[in-house]
């Protein structure tokens, strides 16, 4: 009888423990980390599903460039008292640095692992980690090291402790690596380096050459370009004399772009100015074939192009577009009162081009 009034008293333990909520862990995914962030939240969800805590993912949209900002922002994710630990991570350029918070945000972990790793591997290492700090916590224990109100709002660099050079490091690189990404606001230059190839004419269809630009970003979206690709020469043949065409373009013009998922899609429209020379050579020792023209020719270049990066400072460019042309590209040899047709190229010109892009500054 005394055992049953207690237990009405007191209820069963397994409904009290239902009645408490259970701790959250949650994972902070930025816009651009959505399709990367997978393979993590399915790695940390393993780790800790036989711990007594929730875990869940949050998209919390663009990631703010300064490491301080992350930190106040893994504080408003955390204003709910269940919430145990906010996590999230950055790739930087060498390392993958995870950040990890507790609920009121006075204290940070950082941790780094090398991306040369497999992503699956990566994946799990990060796992193991939060699943270790998550265990820590739920035992009482404290993770990471005091992170100061001051160095949070006032400072992009505010050193917490000393002696975590995880930390300091990290929220350094961080920022340096902001400062050159395609999400920061400031001025960047890039150079891109490609093998172009045109389509000139039916009879003579390839010109291929290389090419050089320079890329002057003001944002993230819009840039100016100018560039110049070095031809190889083509030959000119008509019924009496045959030539060596040279062609000199220089661009000038504007560029806009977008981050879709991993890679950035560009859209840009040149002025094209072509100084073309040719060296005429005679076919018969009666023939009196001169050269009649040193030819600019202006065109504009509209090019689509997509960007894949491999590092923070190199990537990968292909582009294609086509030229057109204002004024003739027919090269011609004087024939004393007649001209001969030595080329004749096509008013709009397709062409392709494939390298490198690199990050200047």
């Amino acid at each position: 009888m005394l055992v049953t009034i207690v237990i009405l008293l007191t209820g069963t333990p397994d409904a009290a423990a239902d009645d408490e909520a259970r701790p959250l862990v949650v994972m902070m995914v930025f816009d651009e980390q959505e399709e990367a962030s997978r393979e993590i939240v399915e790695a940390v969800g393993g780790q800790l599903s036989d711990l007594d805590v929730e875990f869940g993912s949050r998209v919390v949209g663009p990631r703010p460039p300064a490491a301080a900002a992350n930190i106040r922002l893994a504080g408003e994710v955390a204003a709910d008292k269940s919430v145990i630990a906010v996590f999230w991570y950055a790739s930087l350029e060498e390392q993958v640095y995870l950040y990890l918070s507790g609920n009121d945000g006075s204290r940070i972990l950082v941790r780094k692992m090398e991306s040369a790793a497999q992503a699956r591997g990566r994946a799990e290492g990060l796992a193991i980690i939060v699943r270790s700090s998550i265990i820590a916590l739920l035992h009482g224990g404290i993770i990471g090291i005091a992170v100061h109100e001051s160095a949070q709002v006032e400072t992009k660099t505010g050193k917490p402790a000393e002696d975590d050079q995880d930390y300091s490091e990290a929220v350094q690189k961080e920022d340096s690596v902001t400062e050159n990404s395609e999400s920061d606001e400031s001025a960047r230059l890039f150079l891109r380096i490609g093998y172009n190839v045109g389509i000139r004419s039916r009879d003579d269809p390839f010109v291929n050459g290389f090419g050089l630009d320079l890329l002057l970003h003001f944002n993230r979206f819009l840039a100016v370009t100018a560039g110049y690709t070095a031809f190889f020469p083509v030959q000119g043949r008509g019924e009496f004399a045959t030539a060596k065409v040279y062609r000199h373009p220089f661009r000038i013009g504007l560029r806009g772009g977008i981050d879709v998922k991993r890679v950035r899609l560009g859209l840009s429209l040149s002025l094209v100015l072509d100084y073309t020379t040719q060296e005429v050579i005679n076919l018969g020792p009666d023939i009196e074939a001169s050269n009649d023209m040193d030819d600019l020719t202006v065109g504009l270049l509209p090019m689509m192009d997509v960007v894949i990066p491999i590092t923070g400072r190199l990537g990968i460019f292909l582009a294609a577009g086509a030229e057109f042309s204002f004024n003739s590209r027919r090269y011609t040899a004087s024939l004393g009162e007649d001209r001969e047709i030595l080329v004749d190229t096509w008013p709009v010109q397709p062409c392709f081009m494939v390298g490198i892009r690199v990050n200047l500054v």
